[in-house]
């Protein structure tokens, strides 16, 4: 008997960013969102296999309600080897208010995916005159007895910042003061970078109207 060969696939990373109102938009619904513009992309997409095939894909860590991003990425897979830039222009005007595909590019199909262990850079800009709350955040985050409490409801969690931050330095080059700051992320009893932003706002008080927002810039090798 003559068995069939296996169609061929391709797999290509699509990095995108969000920022706006696509920030407030849960993981699940952003897995959603870019999925059906895949489908509706006319790209020539690869399936899943099972009684509920959707377009086969893998996807980053999920980025944390609220937080503004300009390297997120999915995996998809097609039929055909096409140019990267065609895959990228194919997504245009079809993703939610505040996404938007940056990139795209042909990666090999052994390529691993971001593993639970990984590094990542976050910003924190300031208005122009909150250079006090900007000095505040980095003791905050450069104190590693630092504690993270997390209370949902009737429990609470507690934490301490430790190795969870890497590096912090200034981010030149904005209209306000910048930080930056490096987070090792994954390892056993770290707190989330969600985790360490919600005890830092809640430790800013009513000075947290100096921070302008909290963006996920890159991840680290």
């Amino acid at each position: 008997m003559t068995q069939n060969k296996p169609l061929p696939e391709y797999r290509y990373r699509i990095h995108y960013s969000r920022h706006g109102n696509s920030i407030y938009l849960a993981h699940l619904d952003v897995m959603e969102s870019l999925l059906r513009a895949l489908r509706r992309s006319g790209l020539p997409y690869v399936l899943s296999q099972g009684c509920h095939a959707r377009p086969k894909s893998s996807f980053g860590p999920p980025l944390p309600l609220g937080h503004a991003s300009r390297c997120e990425f999915f995996d998809m897979y097609l039929r055909d080897a096409i140019e990267p830039q065609a895959v990228a222009a194919a997504f245009a005007g079809l993703l939610p208010d505040g996404m938007a595909v940056t990139r795209a590019e042909s990666v090999a199909m052994s390529a691993p995916m971001l593993s639970g262990d990984h590094k990542v850079r976050y910003r924190f800009p300031f208005k122009a005159d909150g250079a006090d709350v900007m000095a505040c955040v980095r003791r905050f985050l450069s104190d590693p007895a630092t504690p993270v409490v997390i209370r949902r409801g009737r429990e609470e969690q507690r934490y301490v910042i430790g190795t969870a931050v890497l590096a912090i330095h200034d981010e030149p080059g904005h209209d306000g003061p910048s930080l930056a700051a490096d987070f090792s992320q994954g390892g056993k009893g770290q707190p989330s970078v969600s985790k360490i932003v919600t005890a830092l706002v809640e430790h800013l008080g009513d000075a947290r109207e100096a921070l302008l927002g909290v963006e996920r810039i890159c991840f680290l090798e």
